[in-house]
This record gives structure tokens, C-alpha cells and sequence, in this order.
């Protein structure tokens, strides 16, 4: 009963982190479009722990780099 109830708790714990690393790359893909700031901004402002772990959630997720996106979208 106890490793049900642990498994479902972790189950449920990544769904909530992936829903918002999902809305944080959006937010993301906003500033990358709409503004200047740079990519450490970005990742910054998104409140990502690094330059480097944005990069690779953002690719995770988006399937391109930040800096490819801001390319191809403005």
C-alpha cells in the first residue's frame, strides 16, 4: 500500500514539474521573440538555475535551440 501510495505521489509530483517547465519554456519563447534580452536573461527571468539547464529543458521540449527559435520566429 505504502510504495502504490509513494509511486502515485511521484507520478503526480513530475506531472505538476512538467506542466510547468512547459509554461516557463512558453513564457520563454515569448521573451526570446518579443524582446532583446539575452538567452542568460531569459533563463534568468524564467527562473532556470543556469544558462546551460535552460538550454537543455528548452530543447527537451521545443525540439530547437533558444537562439534557433529566436532565428527562425522574429
Amino acid at each position: 500500500m505504502r510504495s502504490n501510495l509513494s509511486s502515485s505521489l511521484t507520478k503526480s509530483v513530475q506531472f505538476i514539474i512538467a506542466i510547468c517547465d512547459y509554461y516557463r519554456i512558453k513564457k520563454s519563447c515569448q521573451l526570446l521573440q518579443f524582446t532583446d534580452h539575452s538567452i542568460a536573461e531569459i533563463s534568468n527571468l524564467t527562473c532556470y538555475s543556469s544558462p546551460n539547464h535552460f538550454e537543455r529543458c528548452f530543447h527537451q521540449i521545443m525540439k530547437i535551440s533558444p537562439s534557433q527559435y529566436r532565428k527562425n520566429n522574429r
